[in-house]
């Protein structure tokens, strides 16, 4: 079988142990794959030109966006989504790969589009969903006027919070076109099971889970969660405003008000991204001194800083499976996320982990307080989530089922066709 991944992304196939990079997940079913005898490819976007490479034994296609200066500022003016060349491009790497297979990771991209204009089965696994996502971006009562006057000259300059929101619109449009034409999806949770079938009732779904990354399955370097002294928070979050950064720092307030000594790292979220300007302009106030923004960090770096503190908190207003949650969980760390999307079927409430609803800090706060005096509610909960967490993210059978998935698709294709 040859099996021909679309990512979006760059994925690395050498190990980068020092610096940040993105896709470990993708990756590790893409090694898997190949490490089972498929013949295996990848194809994402990287740089400004084509090239093609192997990698421990991965054939890999990257498409450059290289375009002249006028065309880039004429796309950036009209939010231009697409790329134009981009068909023609996939056409060449099918030629040469001649795949039995394709799955494309994520429906929000061109990928999915230029794909279904081919005679190849296909299957889009599911991520994030754009049509949701674009419904929840402006929480707080946050509106489309505050992105414009929080930076009013990077707003002119067609940059910025604005302008990422009306290509998030177009592209929500582009994606539920994908999710239409498409006939085999994987998912993972109710959540994008039921959003799909709205839009497409007759498409086929199958459930699959996913691999983690590699550093997340040694989970017995944990130590003992001890709660003396300062209390230790982390959170994974992200340059957008619907990530629920503004959560954190209205929670961070009220700890400090009613005199929690803490330390909150954020990674995913630098000092100098918007969203940090965003919020202090909204809120009037500075981030407190107990919030370290760590910025993009390594893999290495997030599994060290889970092992490390005490309670790991997701505050998104929207997610499916949110892989960072589903890392704190197969590293027996306290977890506190909120209820929204495909969270609840990856931790059930009370048992793994607490669900809040989204945006309530004072909640939130609540929450840490019971965690930090309440051991074996933590040591409870820390030891379901090791436990659902490793049968979920078992390598070998989310392998087996994905070559099971994929063999049915490829059948399923050659009957339709005679």
């Amino acid at each position: 079988m040859r099996i021909l991944y679309f990512t979006g992304i760059p994925i690395q196939f050498v190990d980068n142990k020092n610096g940040y990079h993105s896709g470990g997940w993708m990756r590790g079913v893409i090694e898997g794959m190949s490490n089972y005898g498929y013949s295996v490819g990848v194809v994402y976007y990287n740089g400004d030109n084509d090239e093609s490479l192997v990698e421990n034994g991965i054939k890999i296609y990257a498409i450059g966006k290289k375009i002249s200066l006028i065309k880039k500022l004429l796309n950036k003016a009209t939010h231009e989504i697409n790329n134009a060349e981009l068909h023609r491009k996939i056409a060449i790497i099918l030629e040469d790969f001649e795949p039995d297979i394709i799955q494309i990771f994520g429906s929000e991209n061109q990928f999915g589009e230029s794909v279904s204009n081919f005679n190849i089965p296909y299957i889009i696994h599911i991520q994030g969903i754009l049509n949701v996502v674009v419904k929840k971006y402006f929480p707080d009562n946050i509106s489309p006027f505050d992105l414009i006057k929080n930076n009013f000259s990077s707003f002119l300059k067609f940059n910025g919070f604005y302008h990422d929101y009306i290509k998030l619109k177009k592209r929500a449009l582009r994606e539920k076109k994908i999710l239409q034409n498409c006939n085999y999806f994987i998912g993972r949770t109710d959540w994008d099971r039921r959003i799909l079938q709205s839009i497409n009732p007759s498409a086929k779904y199958f459930h699959c889970d996913e691999i983690l990354r590699d550093i997340f399955y040694n989970s017995l370097n944990r130590p003992n969660n001890s709660f003396e002294g300062r209390l230790s928070i982390f959170s994974i979050s992200d340059n957008y405003l619907y990530k629920g950064f503004l959560t954190i720092i209205k929670a961070a307030e009220i700890l400090e008000q009613i005199g929690v000594e803490y330390e909150w790292k954020v990674a995913g979220i630098s000092g100098s991204d918007e969203i940090v300007s965003f919020f202090k302009r909204k809120t009037k106030k500075n981030i407190s001194r107990n919030i370290t923004l760590l910025g993009r960090i390594s893999e290495k770096l997030v599994y060290e800083e889970i092992l490390k503190t005490n309670i790991f908190i997701h505050t998104s207003h929207i997610e499916n499976n949110c892989n960072a949650i589903q890392e704190a969980m197969i590293l027996r760390t306290p977890i506190i996320a909120t209820y929204v999307g495909g969270v609840p079927s990856i931790i059930e409430n009370g048992k793994e982990g607490i669900l809040l609803q989204d945006g309530d800090a004072y909640s939130l706060v609540g929450t840490i307080l019971e965690f930090s005096k309440n051991n074996n509610l933590r040591l409870t909960m820390s030891f379901n989530s090791l436990n659902k967490a490793m049968q979920r993210h078992d390598r070998s059978r989310i392998l087996n089922k994905l070559s099971q998935i994929y063999s049915e698709v490829i059948e399923n294709n050659f009957i339709n066709i005679k």
